[in-house]
């Protein structure tokens, strides 16, 4: 979320819900983006680090290091590695705030601020990264905690890559399949359960 996060990870939350392939299979990790790209928000995802950035104490090379101590600057906001938004004692790195946001795209999240926002775009121009931990915002009516993002009780089922670099996402259910049914998802890198009627994938397991 998303070296400046606008520009060189900044997309990386942002386009996981987006270009996920495969996702109920759970066989292909998500597309990584070429270091140095542009600067965009279109989608909505997880975190996902440059793999080739050599990494250091603190974050990645070229990155500057914030935590609840060291906060950023007034037009950045910190992206925290662990996505708990530093309650756990870790940091995380600076990132440009965007200036604005496309049409709402991908599933409502859970941010540092303890508010349920429209996006993840939302969430960054704000300054507020995304919120993993349990129960950090109110319930909201008809979805379901998924990590930070907020999943549709009716339609969605919850997909958590844990390695190499963790995330969440909201994944569509087969018109076909019961919501409450692991049956419709094939065997592979994802673990299957269903946690309080709602399916919740685990995948990317070392």
């Amino acid at each position: 979320m998303l070296a400046s996060r606008g520009d060189r990870f900044g997309m990386h939350r942002w386009l996981v819900f987006a270009t996920l392939a495969s996702a109920f299979a759970c066989e292909a990790a998500p597309a990584e983006l070429e270091p140095g790209g542009t600067s965009g928000w279109g989608g909505a995802g997880g975190e996902q680090p440059d793999g080739g950035a050599a990494q250091g104490t603190g974050g990645f090379e070229g990155l500057v290091s914030c935590s609840l101590a060291a906060p950023c600057a007034a037009d950045e906001y910190c992206v925290f590695w662990s996505y708990r938004c530093g309650a756990d004692g870790g940091d995380g790195y600076c990132s440009d705030r965007p200036n604005d946001c496309p049409a709402t795209t991908g599933s409502s999240v859970c941010a540092c601020d303890n508010e349920v926002h429209a996006d993840v775009c939302e969430a960054a121009t704000l300054g507020q990264d995304l919120n993993a931990i349990p129960g950090a915002c109110d319930p909201v009516a008809r979805t379901f905690e998924c990590g930070y993002a907020l999943c549709n009780a009716f339609t969605d089922a919850c997909m958590h890559w844990i390695a190499p670099n963790e995330y969440w996402s909201c994944e569509p259910l087969p018109d076909d399949c019961p919501v409450a049914s692991c049956t419709c998802f094939q065997a592979g890198e994802c673990g299957c359960e269903v946690i309080d009627g709602h399916v919740m994938l685990g995948c990317g397991t070392e």
